[in-house]
């Protein structure tokens, strides 16, 4: 009960000072409301409100600062009371007493509300001073991230920047101003305090959004950049390998701090170890400089119209083959091989094929490159005029040759009209030469059994009765009458039982002895007869006393 009399007795007195000192504020402003353009009238706050449930209301900052500072003032020079509670205080009130915020930016919006003053400050904040007017963020959305760049490292206020109660309150502040540390070596036109920055910073935009606005700037302005200078997997902004900031040459990080690889040959060409040799510095993903621009007497020839060194010089090797000059040929051709010692008998591709000159003219001079001189087991080659074409035997495919046929896949006729003994060519022929073999010159090379026979000083030696092969020459021994007709022999040559010669008589042997033992091998009958006779043609005469 005795709180309900005090709270009566309040709102009286508070009613009977609203009417006075409004009377009184009529008769200070001189100028009555007529003049001016009726404003829509405030709302009664009630008494309920937040200032009643936070507290008493006159402990809030701005009250306090109003009622008990070092100039107080009246409630009703700001208040209208209503039977139901205070109406909040208009601009114009406000302005009565602070007449150098009529410039507010705030006063010419659209928003009615947003005019007033007390839009932005609260008289019911028990909050501290300093953060009670600053809540743009109510109207106004966030424009910055977590981190903005006009904001980093202070209280992080609009009033950094903006000043809300001045003629410029939309115009930022100079940057330096609080980034004295953060000179820049990017000047423009314009003012290098504030404009520079503003080049690549906007004022409500998030710092990493700077990364984007260098493309599209140089792409129209010296010094110009393609397009080229940015790719995914690196190299997605210029600040890259640009010092933010700072963008002079000497700041530029260089490759190595970020590329570890190294180039090769680097430790004995110098321009190797040097990237922009290579790499455009704005192109370094598809480089405008390729190898032959240094060696421009080097001309591969590998494959119908390639001439990428890259594909056998890696460029860029690695520490596990810094010695690595050249690629393996099966690194590409492994349909072909499994190795570059997997065919022609184990040689290297090198050995036939040339750096930077890979097609192969296959010749006898070719072959002979290294046929031509002993290597291992392998003899040395001399080709004849017969056999110059290597393809002839040894095939097409120079990766795999094929073992020679047979001779007489040419040779058919000799190989037919062969006698035995005489099939295997290559005992008296040298292959590759088509030439004899030393001892095939002569017969008795292999034949040396049939020298001393009866026959050996005949002429025409040999191949008067025999041939090695055909076609040409004798095709089989004569007979022994085509050169000893029977009518021209002497003594018992003519006795009808002496008429086959190779009875007593041995092509390639010697001439009979006429002992007992040869006669008795026909003339069994006889062994009776003259038992102490060694030699029948003692009596038996064959000719020339024998």
């Amino acid at each position: 009960m005795t709180g309900r009399v005090f709270l009566g007795v309040a709102v009286c007195l508070v009613a009977l000072g609203v009417v006075t000192g409004t009377s009184a504020l009529l008769a200070w402003s001189g100028e009555s409301a007529a003049e001016e353009p009726a404003r829509p009238r405030r709302v009664a706050a009630a008494l309920q409100g937040r200032g009643v449930a936070s507290g008493t209301i006159t402990r809030a900052s701005l009250h306090a600062a109003h009622v008990a500072g070092t100039e107080p003032v009246a409630c009703t020079a700001c208040h209208e009371v209503e039977l139901t509670g205070f109406a909040a205080p208009a601009r114009e009130q406000c302005l009565a007493c602070h007449p150098e915020r009529e410039a507010a930016v705030h006063a010419g919006v659209a928003d009615v509300e947003a005019q007033e003053c007390t839009s932005c400050h609260d008289f019911a904040d028990h909050g501290p001073l300093g953060e009670r007017a600053w809540r743009c963020a109510a109207c106004h959305e966030r424009p910055h991230d977590l981190d903005p760049p006009t904001m980093a490292g202070v209280a992080g206020t609009c009033a950094n920047c903006h000043s809300p109660h001045g003629e410029a309150s939309r115009s930022p502040s100079a940057c330096i101003g609080c980034h004295e540390a953060q000179p820049t070596g990017h000047h423009t036109t314009q003012d290098p305090g504030t404009g520079s920055c503003l080049a690549c910073h906007r004022q409500h935009d998030a710092a990493r959004e700077a990364h984007a606005r260098c493309a599209p700037c140089h792409a129209e302005r010296e010094p110009r950049v393609p397009a080229t200078a940015t790719f995914a997997g690196g190299h997605d902004q210029c600040t890259t390998c640009h010092v933010a900031h700072d963008f002079t040459r000497a700041s530029v990080r260089s490759c190595t701090s970020c590329h570890a690889q190294r180039a090769l040959a680097a430790g004995r060409v110098g321009a190797h170890a040097v990237c922009s040799s290579c790499h455009a510095r704005h192109d370094v993903a598809a480089s405008a400089r390729t190898c032959r621009t240094c060696h421009d007497r080097v001309t591969p020839d590998h494959g119908a119209g390639r001439d990428d060194c890259l594909g056998c010089h890696p460029a860029h090797p690695g520490r596990e083959a810094r010695a690595l000059a050249t690629l393996p040929c099966t690194g590409c051709h492994q349909r072909l091989a499994a190795s570059d010692r997997a065919l022609h008998g184990g040689a290297r591709c090198t050995d036939c094929h040339r750096q930077h000159d890979f097609t192969l003219e296959a010749g006898p001079s070719f072959c002979l490159g290294c046929h031509a001189t002993r290597t291992g087991t392998r003899a040395a080659v001399t080709v004849g005029k017969a056999h110059r074409d290597c393809h002839g035997c040894h095939g097409d495919d120079p990766h795999a040759p094929t073992p020679a046929p047979p001779c007489g896949t040419c040779h058919a006729d000799q190989a037919r009209t062969a006698p035995p003994g005489h099939g295997a060519c290559a005992q008296c022929h040298e292959p590759h030469a088509a030439s004899l073999r030393p001892r095939a010159t002569t017969c008795a090379g292999c034949h040396a059994d049939r020298t001393t026979g009866v026959h050996r000083g005949v002429a025409g030696g040999c191949a008067t009765c025999h041939r090695a092969h055909g076609p040409r020459g004798v095709a089989s021994p004569p007979t022994c009458a085509s050169c000893h007709p029977r009518a021209a022999l002497p003594a018992l040559h003519a006795s009808a039982g002496h008429s086959t010669c190779a009875d007593c008589h041995r092509a390639h042997g010697p001439v009979p002895s006429g002992d007992r033992a040869s006669c008795l091998s026909c003339h069994k009958a006889q062994t009776g007869h003259e038992p102490a006779a060694a030699r029948c043609t003692s009596c038996h005469p064959f000719g020339d006393g024998r």
